[in-house]
């Protein structure tokens, strides 16, 4: 039975995660099976059964089904004694250890309730449906290697009557209602992922080996079911079908997804909260790449993953739209294998005049450079502000063109309430050393968020010293809101941005 336990968890592509899992789940409950009817147990039988129960919260949520079938089993089926209660303390020991866990899985719990699911953009199963995607998994999408499974398990069910078999598939019913139950409570049907159904898998394909190995003349039927399932397994690997059923960014390895674990390795300390990652993808569904949901679960780091064979028009809406949101780019893609529409991506975010900074990351698979706005400049240092109304500018800067006679300044919008939209104001305006207001240019906030350019003619101004100012104002009462300079720690509801110098002309 581990024997195809082990052969059922190689014919689909899976993460490490849920390959500990698997191996988790079989030895941490054959632990519990000597555990709990009587078998001889030294101390390293205990430590390791508190220890796997751990590593199975650790290596995934859906571990818990799997405890739900064994704690029932053991509510009721075990008698109850001094072990009994020994095992319920070494479960709790286990759930001990995972404990400094807790907050990171509460974070990670709230960000996949904020996130669109990728199944949306894979496929969505009625959520009775996950039934027959699990029983087709089961058996390689071959559903005529069902009856041999059910008429040998119930051929031995009858002549054999093992007690411990028919508690093993009480275990494996709870399991599913359980699984059924998420589903139901589930707001997005996540469970039609293959890889939630691999916890099931452990317990179905003991009681069918028990049932093929029980029959008269076992050796060759069950054989002939192994090859049959085999070849099952192999086509459905190499078929777009199993598209409907994977998901997570580990389908990197079939060039379904961009390879996630290297940009979020190598991008780790190294992207800035404010920066906005474009990369290529050879997977989309409805306009969207499901590498886009896990690139956006990770703290810190926001982007979007382009088709890679766009063609102009839907590749200019693509990048353009995040052009539009977001004045640092990430313009990431593999030196080595550039996809088709490289060069019109690249053209677009030039042709926007983003401006080339540092190479963040240099390898030989993967290439990350930066690219700002020319008034951010590469050197940038961010400098949000944060009004006491809600408003809160993500970033500024502002810069003097001499060539130009031209004052730009580039501010970046966010609000707590977009009632405020409609309430206020923001002016620009450039001073002299005795506050004199030269030049100024008003605009309702609504027209600034994500991100502005205001630009300020210094045509006819005399040589001097000079100052721009931003005031945040309410447009029917002209009240000056308050601001906190973030960076330099200034209140005020006049701030400065910008202090340059008109010289003599020669």
């Amino acid at each position: 039975p581990l024997c195809i336990t082990a052969s059922s968890i190689s014919k689909v592509y899976i993460r490490n995660s849920w390959k500990y899992t698997i191996t988790n789940a079989v030895v941490h409950s054959g632990l519990y099976w000597r555990l709990a009817h009587g078998f001889r147990a030294t101390r390293l039988t205990w430590l390791s059964f508190i220890l796997t129960a751990a590593m199975l919260f650790y290596t995934h949520n859906f571990s818990i089904i799997l405890f739900v079938g064994l704690g029932a089993h053991h509510l009721f089926f075990v008698s109850k004694s001094r072990r009994w209660l020994n095992i319920m303390f070494a479960w709790g020991g286990g759930t001990l250890l995972f404990l400094p866990y807790v907050p990171l899985w509460i974070e990670g719990l709230l960000q996949w309730t904020s996130i669109q699911s990728p199944i949306d953009d894979v496929r969505t199963f009625p959520r009775l449906e996950v039934m027959t995607v699990f029983a087709g998994l089961l058996v390689n999408g071959f559903y005529f290697l069902w009856f041999p499974l059910i008429l040998s398990f119930g051929y031995a069910l009858r002549r054999k009557r093992n007690p411990a078999i028919v508690r093993l598939l009480c275990i494996a019913l709870i399991m599913i209602l359980t699984l059924l139950f998420v589903a139901w409570q589930s707001s997005s049907p996540l469970i039609s992922r293959m890889r939630y159904f691999l916890v099931l898998w452990f317990p179905f394909v003991v009681l069918f080996a028990y049932g093929l190995t029980s029959v008269p003349r076992w050796t060759a039927i069950t054989a002939l079911f192994l090859v049959l399932w085999g070849i099952a397994g192999f086509q459905l690997g190499h078929s777009a079908k199993i598209l409907n059923y994977a998901g997570g960014p580990e389908a990197h390895k079939a060039q379904m997804y961009p390879p996630l674990y290297e940009y979020l390795y190598h991008l780790k300390n190294k992207a800035n909260s404010t920066d906005y990652l474009i990369g290529f993808t050879v997977l989309m569904h409805n306009g969207r790449s499901p590498a886009d949901y896990y690139l956006q679960a990770q703290p810190g780091l926001d982007g979007v993953f382009v088709g890679a064979d766009r063609g102009r028009y839907r590749l200019e809406s693509d990048v353009e739209t995040a052009l539009d949101e977001h004045p640092y780019i990430l313009f990431a893609y593999d030196p080595k294998n550039k996809p088709p529409n490289f060069d019109k991506a690249f053209g677009i975010i030039r042709q926007e005049d983003y401006i080339p900074c540092t190479v963040i990351v240099d390898n030989p698979d993967l290439l990350v450079q930066r690219y700002v706005q020319p008034v951010m400049g590469c050197g940038h240092e961010p400098a949000p502000i944060a009004y006491e109304n809600g408003v809160r500018v993500i970033d500024r800067s502002a810069r003097y063109v001499p060539e130009s006679n031209l004052v730009q300044t580039l501010t970046w919008w966010e609000v707590a309430d977009e009632g405020l939209l409609d309430e206020y104001n923001v002016s620009m305006q450039i001073i002299t050393p005795d506050w004199q207001n030269v030049r100024q240019e008003d605009r309702h906030l609504y027209e600034m968020p994500p991100w502005n350019i205001i630009e300020l003619s210094t045509e006819g101004l005399p040589p001097g010293d000079y100052r721009l100012m931003m005031i945040l104002y309410h447009r029917d009462t002209g009240e000056k809101v308050s601001g906190l300079d973030l960076l330099s720690g200034e209140t005020a509801n006049i701030l400065p941005i910008l202090s340059f110098t008109i010289e003599t002309d020669s």
